[in-house]
């Protein structure tokens, strides 16, 4: 994953529930996972490629739980006006 931005870096750990504290509650949790999602279009069409491809080759082999956060993120990427769509709704 070197080969990301720092930004890049800190969604895509998040969104895999990486570096987040142990001890934190589910909703604390989904929000940071929420707003990493947020952040994903902030980012240049490179980077959402290289996320892209580095979440697809991650599918089979994480966990249920962030299996649905990858494809989550993956149609993001593909249409921004999911993320709307997405929040209008919670």
């Amino acid at each position: 994953m070197s080969e990301f931005s720092e930004q890049s870096k800190k969604i895509v750990d998040t969104l895999l529930g990486r570096n987040l504290p142990e001890r934190a509650g589910a909703t604390w949790i989904v929000q940071e996972r929420r707003r990493a999602e947020q952040k994903l279009d902030e980012l240049s069409k490179e980077e959402k490629e290289k996320i892209s491809t580095y979440l697809a080759e991650r599918l089979p082999y994480e966990t249920d739980d962030n299996k649905m956060w990858i494809v989550s993120a993956l149609a993001i990427i593909n249409d921004p006006k999911t993320i709307g769509k997405r929040y209008d709704q919670s």
